[in-house]
């Protein structure tokens, strides 16, 4: 059986585009070069304004943020800005009007291909397509059919159909890798995830695919500003108040910042985490709040030596807290709101990961139909208590990790002892043996 339509040949290799984004444009019929331009002038403040030159300014990606107006003869328009800073206005059809409400904020979240004009008074949608993404079941159900046959025993069809997307590898360990933090990021529900693993796991590819077209997640590869994170007061707007998820990818480059900002960075993280409740405050009508409930995952490499397994991921974790200048009670606190910590220590894992790599985007229909299947797979697992000493807080967090890994893997023991490690903190991937070693 090929699995070659459930792939996109991508032409372009530009670093600053994803290459996810490129694929959808491609099933859209968008030539790869607009696309890419296009692209650059969404996220690009520099590309948003030269791009104005031109007689139809053509822009591709997510929307930072959106508005609902009303003109002076009543009518209401939306002003559509994205993270370029580029803003039009929008005055949309019926049929989009007519469309429940729930479907219109589905649409406007998602990735949006929009020319607009400057009629003198700023520039206007001429013409928007909405590129919503369909889940394709057809291409999933033959891609578990593959996974049947390829792959360990011990992760389901499912479990491998996942690693599949983007790679064939050879190692247990990295097939359990790819399925594990899959399944993680498919989580709903406050749930925050640390990884810290070598290289070159593919991390950045599978955080691509989702905030690409699989579930709308903010990406960053860069300790974030409270302005870029949680909101510009200048326009009461918030990028986290629009999303599923965050994640936090580099965080092993991150550096103690000296600014004043930084003891006010990690209160609204800690806030944030804790009761949903993300601020950042100037004082007076410069403060901007909100409440949401976002998923985080926080992922980076470790610096200095590779992991051997020791410290563990949890360790590993508070050592880089301490690092950014967090201490006592405050970091305790901090730490206690991780409902898991994993990573991967063995460098085959990265050389098996690299080496069978697919160089191809996964079509989109089948990612959005993947993330849509894991979720319903976790949520039909009949949770077992845990087999192992959890506390009263980390009990709170075993049905959903112990759903999101019983839906990948076979044996419930197996399940149980990979929840338990992934709780505790001590879970760490490697090729070697059995494919896991639940801390050294």
């Amino acid at each position: 059986m090929s699995l070659d339509d459930l792939f996109i040949r991508i032409r372009a290799r530009e670093p600053d585009v994803s290459p996810y984004l490129l694929a959808l444009a491609q099933r859209a019929g968008i030539p790869e070069r607009d696309a890419v331009v296009a692209a650059r002038v969404a996220r690009d403040p520099r590309y948003a304004e030269e791009a104005k030159s031109q007689a139809t300014v053509r822009v591709y990606g997510r929307l930072a943020y959106w508005r609902v107006k009303r003109s002076r003869g009543g009518d209401k328009y939306y002003v559509l800005r994205f993270p370029s800073g580029f803003e039009a206005k929008w005055w949309p059809s019926g049929r989009f009007l007519s469309q429940p409400l729930e479907r219109r904020v589905e649409l406007l979240t998602d990735v949006l291909w929009v020319e607009a004009v400057d009629d003198g008074g700023g520039y206007v949608v001429e013409r928007i397509r909405f590129m919503h993404t369909r889940a394709d079941y057809g291409a999933l159900k033959r891609l578990v059919a593959y996974a049947a046959r390829v792959g360990p025993a011990s992760l389901t069809p499912l479990g491998r159909a996942a690693a599949l997307l983007f790679a064939e590898p050879e190692g247990e360990g990295s097939w359990l890798t790819l399925a594990l933090r899959w399944a993680l990021l498919s989580l709903r529900g406050l749930v925050h995830i640390a990884e810290w693993s070598v290289k070159s796991v593919l991390k950045s590819s599978q955080f691509a695919a989702m905030e690409s077209y699989a579930r709308w997640w903010h990406i960053t590869g860069e300790r974030p500003s409270l302005a870029t994170l949680i909101g510009d007061a200048r326009t009461g707007t918030s990028r986290l108040a629009g999303v599923d998820g965050v994640a936090f990818d580099e965080i092993g480059s991150w550096r103690k910042s000296k600014s004043a900002d930084d003891e006010g960075f990690w209160a609204a993280i800690r806030t944030g985490l804790a009761n949903c409740k993300w601020k950042r405050s100037k004082g007076g009508a410069k403060s901007i709040e909100f409440e949401r409930c976002v998923p985080t995952y926080w992922a980076g490499n470790p610096s200095g030596r590779p992991l051997t397994g020791d410290p563990v991921p949890a360790e590993q974790h508070r050592a880089w807290l301490e690092r950014q200048g967090l201490g006592g009670e405050e970091l305790d606190a901090m730490l206690s709101r991780f409902a898991g910590f994993w990573g991967v220590v063995d460098p085959e894992v990265s050389n098996d990961l690299m080496k069978s790599l697919h160089y191809m985007a996964p079509a989109p229909g089948a990612v959005r139909a993947l993330v849509d299947t894991v979720r319903r797979a976790q949520r039909a697992v009949p949770v077992e208590p845990p087999t192992c000493g959890l506390t009263s807080r980390q009990h709170v967090y075993w049905p959903r990790l112990y759903r999101a890994v019983r839906a990948i893997t076979r044996s419930p023991r197996d399940a149980a002892a990979l929840a338990c490690a992934l709780i505790q903190g001590r879970l760490i991937v490697d090729n070697v043996g059995p494919g896991v070693a639940e801390g050294r």
